[in-house]
């Protein structure tokens, strides 16, 4: 038998529950943003890193 058949590199963990993120869509989420230039104004979107994730869409579920 071989060591791959033994067991001794098998590691086992507890099974860590998952559920998609709320706040984002896939770790990303949209912001408004104004934009002021010169005489002009207006809104916008902008796309960053959902921080309650870190930008991975999904949170731990349970503790």
């Amino acid at each position: 038998m071989d060591e791959s058949q033994d067991g001794a590199h098998v590691r086992w963990e507890p099974v860590r529950f998952r559920v998609p993120c709320p706040n984002c869509s896939g770790g990303v989420r949209m912001r408004a943003r104004l934009g002021v230039r010169a005489d002009l104004a207006g809104t916008g979107y902008i796309t960053e890193t959902c921080g309650d994730c870190l930008g991975r869409g999904w949170l731990p579920f349970g503790g």
